[in-house]
């Protein structure tokens, strides 16, 4: 004798004896072996891309998350353990964890960022090209620095520093005023005057002039 059944899993009509029925009392019973391995599955929709995924259904109030492939689990950490904040020195945007937020609350995207906020600038005006730049205030006062705007001012800056001081003397013969380097004892203007002075007075001058060019008199 047999007895009509509904298969839980297709839910299509079979007929099984019913000793097995009895046998099997307190037991599902399905109509086929594929119908029983299917019962073991249970689909969910992933929770990035929507496709559907096979879970056991063992398996499946264990987990707590549901995705079908790796790029969307890193999306999925992505969206829920970091989030978006804008660095409060140079503005722009960067990914942060919601947790080490949460804890250090992180204001700005990198060290440099860090330490840029922390440094107090001042506008000082180049003392050679005079061009207007900003300097650590700090070190400017500390050190002295801040004179000029940049490597290629600093050495004109060191070549001005370096040239000897010069005064005015009044030329020997020609009585005309010129400038010669300090320390420098010469008493005429160029070497034409030196040559003038001798012819006329066919006598040794006081002082012979440096060998340099004429030029370099004026």
């Amino acid at each position: 004798m047999q007895v009509n059944l509904i298969c839980p899993q297709c839910n299509c009509h079979f007929r099984v004896y019913k000793s097995d029925y009895l046998r099997r009392a307190n037991k599902i019973i399905f109509c086929s072996r594929k119908c029983f391995s299917e019962s073991k599955w249970i689909s969910e929709p992933c929770w990035i891309c929507g496709d559907e995924i096979k879970i056991r259904l063992s398996r499946h109030k264990k987990r707590k998350s549901f995705l079908c492939s790796k790029e969307c689990n890193d999306a999925y950490v992505k969206k829920t353990l970091y989030k978006n904040k804008k660095c409060e020195h140079c503005g722009k945007f960067y990914e942060v964890l919601k947790s080490i937020d949460r804890r250090l609350d992180k204001k700005f995207c990198s060290h440099k960022c860090l330490s840029l906020s922390r440094v107090r600038n001042i506008i000082q005006q180049c003392i050679i090209c005079g061009e207007r730049f900003q300097v650590n205030a700090s070190t400017y006062k500390s050190k002295k620095r801040g004179l000029v705007c940049s490597n290629k001012c600093k050495y004109k800056l060191n070549a001005i520093k370096r040239r000897k001081p010069k005064v005015s003397n009044i030329c020997f013969n020609c009585n005309k005023q010129f400038v010669t380097p300090l320390g420098d004892e010469q008493i005429y203007c160029s070497e034409d005057c030196y040559n003038t002075y001798r012819s006329e007075n066919k006598t040794s001058p006081p002082q012979r002039p440096t060998k340099e060019k004429t030029d370099l008199f004026i």
